[in-house]
């Protein structure tokens, strides 16, 4: 009986885990879990790993002094080897020239020729992800430019005994070069090898290149304390930009303004003592530097759609004068003005309301005089003219803006015609303010020109002939919502103003429309494709340079931009569509 029993555990062995089993299995599990979450979110290797694939860390930036003036990095993990390799294509069609594999060839060779050193042994070998210059100071006090600017070339390194091994073969390649002596220096244990004019170490895992000692000092400066990332100018700007961006580029603008004032100052003061109207050569600088401006930074990241390009500028409203303001309504778009374009328009911009720059200009002439100087202005002005500007005319335009291009039949302008459109909300008053006009310019004693009216559906046009302008003729009216404005009656009057096909039927024009993101307002378009086939239309396909032009530029068949703003951003992206051929 009891060999009966001896084989129990086996034949009546349970048929899934014990419950401790289970919690046990589970336990280690979680761990596992936690534990990698750990790694990716404490990072306490400093691998930044999450920051990495999000695009908001940049080992290369982490050896750029913090109060740098500019600086550009790579993201080599962002270089979509299929996709780059379809838009070389596209346009080596045309130029061989851009090839891979011939522009890597030729690359190869100069480094070869120059520094004695191998793309492909010698660098590509140990580069990572990062790279990045950064411009440190400009002294303007130096004899040149060039010999006053200090910068840094900071690259990832992935193998630093094969980054070691680059940096020497630097030496010789830099030697024979340029006949400078090396000399050996050593900063907080980190070797570095100095010329006259260029020093290189490498630093943990950054190979370090800049334009004397400090420089490189500097940015090992930077790595162990404060660099340019740590700089709010910087991180809040590039918090717009997207993460899988391809370049970056950023700019303190106050201090690359001063750098401007500094260095062309003498320039313009120069050319001022040898004008009789010095005030007419020497312009104040400081302001035309923009000075509301803190900082900007611009990406490019290659897309499905081709090449996008995006911008971000932070600004301080405390400097920003009434105008300045007014700008940031470019991007508050009121209706579909594109309806009232044809189909094969060319070029299509439109933006916010003009009412807002009749007030921030009002605004500005009141800061610099008074409100009773303006008002005094405005009724001298319906005295002579029969309107008062500001009550009868701009307050009027309040609805969208929107400028059209298109091919035309006019030889004096290059055969292209230009429409603008301004929506305005009472059509009756603008007339009577367009009468007022045509009085004052058809007056035979004291105006400008003749003025004859036009023949459109719905619309009330007036033609322009000028001696002041002997070569067009341009059109003015008012209809369908708008003030209208073109170079020439014909391109006035073949506007579909919503009532046809339009721009607004373009395949070009809706895939480029439909590219951005909602919280994005398109405002620009370009046809390149049309554009291109003008230029060959006005200046001969059939002469070899042109053709040989517009076949580079043909994988570009649109351009187009978007934008939004905020008191204190400004938010830009420019898309340019290439056609790869399906690749």
């Amino acid at each position: 009986m009891a060999d009966e029993w001896t084989n129990l555990e086996t034949e009546f062995a349970p048929t899934r885990p014990s419950s401790r089993k289970l919690w046990g299995g589970a336990a280690v599990l979680a761990v596992l879990v936690v534990g990698s979450l750990a790694l990716f979110w404490l990072d306490p290797f400093g691998w930044h790993i999450v920051e990495r694939l999000t695009g908001r860390y940049d080992a290369a930036i982490q050896a750029i002094p913090a109060d740098s003036p500019a600086y550009v990095g790579v993201n080599l993990l962002e270089v979509n080897r299929e996709r780059l390799a379809a838009l070389q294509k596209a346009f080596a069609r045309a130029a061989p020239e851009l090839d891979e594999e011939a522009a890597r060839a030729n690359l190869d060779e100069m480094l070869m020729a120059e520094l004695g050193l191998s793309l492909e042994e010698d660098v590509l070998s140990w580069i990572g992800q990062y790279a990045g210059f950064g411009l440190i100071s400009v002294d303007t006090d130096a004899d040149s430019a060039a010999a006053a600017a200090q910068w840094i070339v900071s690259v990832e390194s992935r193998n630093r005994e094969a980054g070691d091994a680059f940096l020497q073969k630097l030496a010789a390649g830099w030697a024979d070069n340029s006949g400078e002596t090396a000399v050996a220096q050593t900063y907080h244990d980190i070797a570095i090898v100095q010329f006259d004019t260029l020093a290189f170490g490498r630093s943990d895992d950054l190979v370090l290149i800049g334009s004397s000692l400090t420089a490189v000092q500097q940015a090992i400066d930077a790595q162990g304390g404060e660099s340019l990332a740590d700089s709010a100018l910087y991180t809040d700007a590039i918090a717009e930009l997207p993460s899988d961006r391809l370049f970056t580029f950023f700019m303190d603008n106050a201090q690359v303004n001063q750098i401007v004032i500094d260095l062309f100052g003498e320039v313009f003061s120069g050319l001022a003592a040898l004008s009789e109207s010095p005030e007419s050569v020497e312009p104040d600088l400081t302001e035309l530097s923009q000075t509301y401006v803190r900082s900007t930074a611009v990406s490019i990241s290659l897309v499905d759609e081709g090449a996008q390009i995006d911008s971000v500028t932070l600004l301080d409203p405390e400097k920003m004068t009434e105008l300045e303001r007014s700008l940031l309504t470019i991007a508050r778009v009121e209706g579909d003005t594109a309806v009232l374009f044809p189909q094969d328009t060319l070029l299509y911009a439109t933006g916010g309301n003009a009412a807002s720059f009749w007030d921030a200009y009002r605004q500005t002439v009141i800061n610099r005089s008074s409100q009773e100087d303006f008002e005094e202005s405005m009724r001298l002005f319906a005295q002579e003219f029969g309107f008062n500007p500001e009550t009868d005319f701009f307050p009027l335009l309040d609805g969208g803006l929107a400028l059209g291009v298109l091919p035309g039949q006019d030889a004096a302008l290059a055969n292209l015609s230009g429409v603008a459109a301004v929506g305005v909300s009472d059509e009756a008053k603008m007339g009577d303010a367009l009468t007022a006009i045509n009085a004052e310019i058809g007056d035979p004693q004291t105006g400008m020109g003749v003025i004859a009216p036009l023949e459109a559906d719905g619309l009330t046009l007036f033609e322009l002939d000028s001696i002041l302008l002997p070569d067009i003729k341009p059109v003015y009216g008012v209809g369908s919502g708008y003030l209208l404005l073109g170079t020439d009656a014909a391109a006035v009057q073949s506007l579909p103003l919503g009532t046809g096909a339009s721009l607004a039927d373009n395949g070009r024009f809706q895939q480029a429309w439909q590219s951005f993101p909602a919280d994005l307002t398109p405002i620009l378009f370009a046809d390149v494709t049309g554009l291109l086939d003008w230029v060959e239309r006005e200046m001969g396909a059939d002469a070899p340079d042109v053709r040989e032009g517009t076949a580079v530029l043909r994988p570009i068949t649109a351009f187009a931009a978007a934008i939004k703003t905020s008191e204190e951003t400004a938010v830009q992206r420019f898309i340019i569509f290439i056609d790869t051929g399906g690749e």
